[in-house]
């Protein structure tokens, strides 16, 4: 079948203007919305931060008020120590005080405590549980850290012991107190102190290929025996130092078969301690450790040993602490938050140190791996690989990687200088000294920052609640299937839409940002700014792709918005019970969820930025191996994977309007052909015949493999009209004056159902075609199909001229539709409805005014034009509804039951619009009003069950389906009256109604009846007593009725 139109004739191509629409139409909205923005938008973001800083700034104040600020001069030059040299603590009534004149930088008035020792502010580590983990401390320890013993003497802090440095071999890198640490007077009073600062230092070693750095072995712990300590009840002070200068532990010393550079590191003692046979004495010393020792690494191979392999020992050693760990009484670790500088403290302190270092010092500080050891010409090259294990440092006991690291990489150097020199004895003497400062001890915590941590994932997050919300309502209103219908692009929409939410959030991050920045939050006010902007520009876009994804989940927004919100909600509260476990990095699997990395990159830069032990984050520190670095790539991923996935979803998962692809399309995507490509639609020929009909051919995305062909049970109820229609349609006789023709159409759902049977009409330009049927028919179907939201099973549809399969989007140019019911934003007034479909329908910016005022005018909506449409009556948004389908000056116009439930005289008001705008166009009216399809329509089709009963004017309907003419009458006296008409009235009449004082009868007239009738009733009506009488046509209820049978006409869909 050729074109119904030449391509001459057909209507030009017009340039499109859809993104312009979207946009204009999302301004126009956000114009109306700005209560609702300043407070969603603005003001809780704001709100989540703020709130925060509130509780901090109160929580201060309070804090003020009953835990007074104190000023200290730590690490003062004057005098503060105990008779062993120690460091006084913080609270002690005999350390000296300083008025302000005596203190550079003070606060007038205060007077500040000078104290020999460092104070540090608590500690707060990069850690999402965010304090630090209780862990064994020197509560006063010294300003001064030494890392070997030959340092000079000075007061106060490294004042001279009075005995010599053979026999100050401990591992505590503190200055030595009177006596040096192993005299048994000072151990007595500062047990707890020494064993909190004393180390055991060992590493395991591989050398390099060509040897040079050695090993040191183990030597054999040195038992201590009561009886040298002990004479009677009396302690002998210097009995460790003895056994360490005896030529015994010297000779021990020696003979360790060690070798290399590593052989050349200076001696120390670890001291062990053990129950006492004294009572007055409950714990004494019961053995020396020589250290340190470095264990050579054994391969499994002749060749050195891999990376790997030490790796692994590492693992085998870490994992077989820790098993032992999990064997002790949990009440040993109670004593890890006891106060060190407390006599109550000694007895679980002593019982803690018994019964965990053993197990802790079985554990390597790390691995020393050389590549290169050339002492001549002063090149070493090695890898210094010291770590961290979560429940070994929660042991309390073990040395951080930052104290490790300093102290072997202090001992390495003196090693490198005593191998290059050849000489035992050189020595670098290295120390760190703290300089004299003012410190306020307060508890000056960050309440602000830490509370807000827990409500910031909130602050970022509701956005995705109100999005899914819009994009869900508008799925719900219908109003997305309604701008397709009018030739919308999904891909368009969910641009405009994108470029809409991802502006809200860039709004919402801003207000977000400025409360941080207010309140003086540290991750607003200390991380990089630059660094939050592109963590939050980057969390916008992933907040409109989960958007987007959440949307297509769901068909109704009241269910959406609970369900969003649960996630939204649940999600927070997983977060920070997950974060409980994973404490530092969390697995990859958990960042499958965006919002969950995002809620680590908060935590992370928030915790950084009240870090003790790291500056805050910048910019830089994003390199590989960062966990912020990690997070902002899972979001990355998450963006682009979720975007993804909605644009899947939003084709495939089955909705209650528009044309869904199979689950697989995108398998099959490109070995598809095209609909152009389809075998030749098979339609009924002119001369065929009911019995002659082919079956139908289906395209390939109909689903549909097996139906029945056309047949005459399917076409057997069409009456001649019908069929002449059909053979009008393929006889190719058609002009430019039918701008909708169907030929052949015919749809199957893949139920199996057949919702439309072979339908062909074409419809004259300038006419009205009421499509009428009762629910279920297939009318609705019908349009669609025309408009692009079903697919054709077979057949063909011109509108305009062109194929609505090969050419959609000129269709959508051309065809106009007032949907049933009022399909309208309700913030957006009756101009930008309007503006908005004008733009849709590609009308030139030039014309938009003026199209839009004249369609205003042919409503008669001119004077109400700005209102808004929630404030328009029934019949003002049907008018509304109408205007949107004229816009553009369409060819065809699909108006779906226009007047259901408008009251008489609005009824009649959309009657006259309608018969206003007909000229130029075709217009299809469906209605379940026989009145309203008399009074408007040219010609009338009648649908049952998807095939096309009868169509021609109501005239020729009612002559063909009319049972003919009606006569009634009312008289006194009925029965003389009744036989007088009785006897005028032909012998196939039929009394329909009777009853007291009147009757009424049906007839076909022969010529000149009716006015016979007329006449002789007039003439004889006071003979019989003729109250009152009446003769009417058949109506086109009736008519209706006697195509479709009573049982069709109350079918539902």
């Amino acid at each position: 079948m050729s074109d119904p139109v030449s391509n001459a004739a057909l209507p030009k191509k017009r340039k499109l203007y859809q993104v312009r629409a979207l946009l204009r139409s999302k301004l126009s909205y956000q114009k109306r919305q700005y209560k609702v923005n300043l407070l969603c938008v603005a003001f809780c973001p704001f709100m989540m931060v703020a709130i925060g800083g509130i509780i901090g700034i109160i929580l201060r104040h309070v804090l003020d008020k009953y835990v007074p600020r104190e000023g200290y001069v730590i690490c003062s030059n004057l005098e503060s120590h105990t008779v062993f040299n120690m460091p006084r603590p913080r609270l002690s009534s005999l350390a000296p005080v300083l008025n302000s004149s005596q203190v550079p930088h003070s606060e007038p008035g205060r007077n500040y405590t000078a104290l020999n020792m460092y104070l540090f502010p608590f500690d707060i580590t990069e850690s999402l549980t965010q304090l630090a983990l209780s862990q064994l401390s020197d509560n006063s320890p010294s300003c001064v850290w030494t890392f070997d013993k030959n340092y000079n003497f000075s007061a106060p802090y490294q004042i001279y012991p009075g005995v010599d440095i053979s026999v100050r071999r401990d591992t505590t890198e503190k200055p030595d107190p009177t006596s040096g640490w192993f005299d048994l007077q000072t151990l007595a009073s500062n047990q707890i102190k020494f064993l909190t600062n004393q180390k055991y230092p060992w590493m395991v070693v591989r050398d390099a290929p060509g040897g040079g750095a050695g090993y040191r072995n183990k030597i054999p712990p040195i038992q201590i025996n009561p009886s040298q300590m002990l004479n009677g009840q009396n302690v002998i002070s210097n009995s460790i130092q003895t056994i360490i200068s005896s030529p015994e532990t010297q000779l021990k010393i020696a003979s360790n078969n060690g070798s290399g550079l590593l052989n050349m590191l200076d001696t120390y003692f670890a001291l062990d301690f053990g129950d006492s046979p004294v009572s007055s004495v409950p714990y004494i010393p019961s053995q020396l450790q020589a250290l340190p020792w470095y264990q050579p690494v054994q391969s499994s191979s002749s060749s050195q040993a891999s990376e790997y392999e030490i790796d692994d020992l590492l693992y085998s050693q870490i994992k077989s602490s820790v098993n032992q760990l999990s064997q002790l009484d949990p009440n040993l670790f109670k004593a890890i938050g006891e106060n060190t500088d407390s006599q109550s403290s000694i007895r679980p302190l002593m019982e803690y140190f018994q019964n965990v270092t053993p197990i802790v010092t079985q554990i390597p500080w790390g691995s020393l791996i050389f590549d290169t050891v050339n002492p001549i010409n002063l090149k070493w090259k090695y890898t210094l690989q010291i770590g961290s294990n979560t429940q070994i440092a929660n042991a309390g006991s073990y040395p951080p990687i930052v104290s490790r690291l300093v102290s072997q990489q202090t001992s390495l150097s003196n090693g490198f200088l005593r191998s290059s020199r050849n000489n035992t004895a050189a020595i670098i003497s290295q120390s760190i000294r703290g300089m004299p400062q003012i410190f306020y001890y307060d508890v000056d915590l960050p309440f602000g920052s830490l509370l807000g941590s827990s409500l910031y994932p909130f602050g970022i997050s509701f956005m995705i609640c109100i999005f899914v919300l819009i994009l869900v309502k508008e799925k719900e209103d219908r109003i997305l299937i309604m701008m397709e219908m009018n030739g919308l692009k999904l891909r368009y929409y969910y641009l405009a839409h994108y470029i809409h939410f991802f502006i809200l959030s860039i709004w919402s991050s801003f207000f977000f940002i400025l409360a941080g920045k207010i309140f003086k939050l540290e991750l607003f006010t200390r991380t990089e700014l630059g660094l939050l902007a592109l963590i939050m520009i980057l969390w916008s876009n992933v907040q409109v792709s989960l958007s987007f994804f959440l949307s297509t989940l769901f068909k109704r927004s009241s269910i959406s918005q609970v369900f969003v919100y649960l996630i939204v909600l649940w999600g927070v509260i997983v977060d920070a019970a997950i974060s409980l476990i994973y404490t530092r990095t969390a697995p990859t699997a958990y960042l499958i969820w965006p919002p969950f990395a995002m809620y680590r990159i908060l935590d992370t830069l928030n915790i950084a930025s009240i870090s003790t032990n790291r500056p805050p984050y910048i910019i830089s520190d994003l390199v590989p191996g960062n966990d912020v670095f990690r997070y902002v790539m899972a979001l990355v991923i998450g963006w682009f994977v979720y975007l993804m996935l909605a644009m899947y979803l939003s084709l495939v998962l089955s909705g209650d309007y528009g044309v869904k692809k199979p689950w697989y399309f995108i398998f099959t995507f490109f070995f598809t052909k095209s609909d152009s490509d389809d075998a030749p639609i098979k339609v009924l020929s002119k001369n065929s015949k009911i019995e002659d009909i082919p079956s139908p051919t289906f395209s390939q995305d109909s689903s549909v493999t097996d139906v029945d062909s056309i047949s005459i049970d399917e076409l057997m109820y069409e009456d001649q009209d019908v069929k002449a229609e059909r053979n009008l349609v393929l006889s190719n006789d058609l002009s430019q004056s039918h701008p909708l023709v169907l030929s052949g159409l015919r749809k199957v759902y893949t139920s199996g159902k057949v919702a439309v049977k072979d339908i062909s009409i074409a419809i004259e330009r300038g006419s009205i075609f009421g499509l009428l049927g009762p629910n279920g028919a297939g009318k609705t179907t019908i349009i669609s199909i025309i408009t692009g939201m079903h697919k054709i099973t077979s057949g063909k549809v011109y509108l305009a001229g062109f194929d609505i399969t090969k050419e959609p989007e000129l269709v959508h140019q051309n065809v106009g539709f007032c949907p049933q019911h009022d399909i309208l934003w309700d913030d957006l007034t009756i101009e930008d409805h309007l503006y908005f479909y004008a733009r849709l329908k590609g009308i030139p910016p030039s014309e938009e005014h003026s199209v839009v005022s004249r369609v205003i005018e042919s409503v008669r909506l001119t004077e109400i034009k700005n209102r808004t449409s929630y404030k328009l009556s029934g019949g003002e948004k049907r008018r509304l509804s109408m205007a949107i389908s004229f816009i553009g000056d369409p060819s065809v116009i699909f108006l779906d039951e226009p007047t259901t439930g408008l009251d008489p005289e609005v009824r009649r008001t959309v009657w006259s619009i309608i018969n206003d705008n007909r000229v130029g166009k075709t217009i299809i009216l469906t209605t379940h009003s026989m009145e309203e399809a008399d009074v408007l329509c040219n010609r009338i089709g009648i649908m049952a069950q998807g095939t096309m009963r009868c169509i021609g004017t109501q005239l020729h309907l009612k002559d063909i389906y009319g049972s003919g003419f009606l006569i009634t009458i009312t008289s006194s006296d009925i029965g003389p009256a009744s036989e007088f008409v009785d006897s005028l009235l032909p012998p196939s009449r039929k009394v329909v109604d009777s009853y007291s004082n009147g009757i009424s009868w049906e007839f076909k007239p022969t010529p000149g009846l009716i006015a016979h009738l007329y006449h002789q009733i007039h003439l004889n009506k006071d003979t019989y007593s003729i109250d009152d009488w009446g003769i009417s046509q058949t109506s086109l209820d009736e008519v209706f009725l006697h195509i479709v049978g009573e049982n069709e006409s109350n079918a539902t869909e």
